[in-house]
């Protein structure tokens, strides 16, 4: 019976300590501040928050205001009505990977309640976050920007990353790339999919598997000043899959890399019809 209890125990502890079950932080959060033309809080104004399948509501504090937590990576419709108030409308507020975006929202009396409809971008700054740079590439970045497919040579564009080779056209993409960033000799790196860690354990800095960059909503780069979930210190690496819904949906891609894309060396004497060689 003692050996069955100590079995347990070790089992448990063992569950505990593996890394790959550890789970940090990937969302986003909005701050709203709401004010009314004179500057003064508006306390108990509603502020419905809706998403692609997601909708919540909050009702401001007495200091007008009001956080929404655990936020997708995604654009949202943000709606703040109060009595004697204009109905505010920001139509798409834009929360990235770890990003906390923060709305200062002035309502205009009214005896008559209007919508108002704000397109104004969603601010760019991130006040809170007195961390490392977090750089993210949106799901038109991954698409668009002309890299291999794969994270390393996406690697190479992002500020305060090395990597140890280039990757031309995908002629890398077979074998994992050595890379460091600030503070970080690479083999402190975290790789996160989801909020779910996926590091190597038998290979430090380095990731157990290949990905898929068709699946991914975001990807974000975190250097320097790591966050307290996070195990090790150096960069961070988060994937953000792309969410279901209950629409049905579908994607397709071709990546086609022709002959006449190529180059061939140019070599002067050297079977070159122009100047005669041989």
């Amino acid at each position: 019976m003692r050996f069955r209890t100590l079995l347990i125990m070790f089992c448990l502890a063992a569950l505990a300590s593996t890394p790959g079950l550890a789970q940090v932080s990937f969302t986003g959060s909005i701050y709203v501040k709401v004010l009314d033309e004179s500057g003064n809080p508006v306390q108990g104004a509603t502020a419905k928050l809706t998403g692609k399948d997601y909708s919540r509501e909050l009702v401001t504090a007495s200091d007008g205001s009001g956080r929404f937590g655990g936020l997708f990576p995604e654009a949202y419709e943000l709606e703040i009505s109060a009595t004697g108030f204009n109905t505010m409308v920001y139509p798409k507020v834009m929360v990235d990977t770890l990003a906390n975006v923060t709305l200062d929202i002035t309502m205009q009396k009214s005896t008559t309640v209007e919508r108002v409809v704000v397109t104004a971008e969603t601010p760019l700054l991130d006040s809170r976050n007195s961390g490392g740079q977090n750089t993210v590439l949106t799901q038109t970045e991954i698409q668009v920007v002309p890299t291999a497919r794969d994270p390393w040579a996406v690697l190479q564009t992002i500020p305060g990353a090395m990597s140890d080779r280039i990757n031309v056209g995908g002629n890398e993409a077979g074998q994992q790339a050595n890379f460091v960033g600030n503070g970080d000799d690479g083999e402190q790196s975290t790789w996160v999919m989801d909020g779910v860690d996926f590091t190597d354990n038998a290979a430090e800095g380095a990731t157990s598997s290949y990905l898929d960059f068709n699946a991914f909503e975001q990807i974000s780069f975190v250097t320097g000043a790591a966050d307290i979930e996070q195990q090790s210190p150096g960069l961070r690496l988060n994937f953000v899959q792309k969410q279901g819904s209950n629409q049905t949906s579908g994607t397709a891609r071709l990546i086609y890399t022709d002959n006449g894309l190529q180059e061939d060396a140019f070599r002067t004497g050297v079977d070159n019809p122009a100047t005669g060689g041989t």
